[in-house]
């Protein structure tokens, strides 16, 4: 069993496990709705999310550190604001590409223009601080409210990010119209 350690990381309805990755002696564990106060610009953020990165040495798991979600210039979570949509739910999905390369996802993140589409972010392991750090950050294709980052899986090489809410008003030779469709993007 592994459980969350650190100022703020087993908080009441955190949902820590809701996401899991294992590739070799990596773990990666979501926790979408976790409260906590990483951010020193705005000390105490509520429902904003986190991943915790857990290592394997001589059968014992132990955690490495654990991401918050990334900070825009004014320090606060590029984030949903309405009330529905509160939290990023950054952390949601998670996954491994490699013991280097992790990335996760943050469905109800809001994109640059200002709309909840959801986000993913790529982090890679900085050996020499012995930390993660955000390597780059994709935004939703879409301009909907797609949850963009809601589910992903990483094999041989292919990312792909599930996309429940997508709405579309034509595909390929058919006409579909309607809300909550859904899609995966394969990178």
């Amino acid at each position: 069993k592994v459980t969350a350690q650190g100022l703020n990381a087993r908080n009441t309805n955190s949902h820590f496990g809701s996401s899991i990755d294992l590739r070799g002696d990596l773990m990666i564990v979501g926790s979408p709705y976790l409260t906590h106060d990483k951010n020193p610009v705005v000390p105490t953020q509520t429902n904003y999310g986190g991943a915790f990165i857990f290592l394997r040495t001589n059968g014992k798991w132990a955690q490495q550190g654990w991401i918050s979600p990334p900070v825009n210039n004014n320090g606060s979570y590029q984030d949903a604001t309405s009330t529905l949509f509160n939290p990023s739910l950054y952390g949601s999905s998670v996954s491994i590409i490699d013991e280097n390369t992790i990335v996760i996802g943050a469905p109800n993140y809001k994109n640059s223009k200002g709309n909840v589409t959801g986000a993913i972010f790529l982090y890679g392991f900085d050996s020499v601080n012995y930390e993660w750090v955000l390597k780059n950050a994709y935004e939703s294709p879409f301009t909907d409210n797609s949850q963009f980052g809601y589910s992903m899986d990483y094999r041989n090489g292919i990312l792909v990010v599930g996309s429940p809410n997508t709405g579309f008003t034509s595909y390929s030779n058919n006409t579909v119209s309607g809300t909550n469709i859904g899609s995966a993007s394969i990178y």
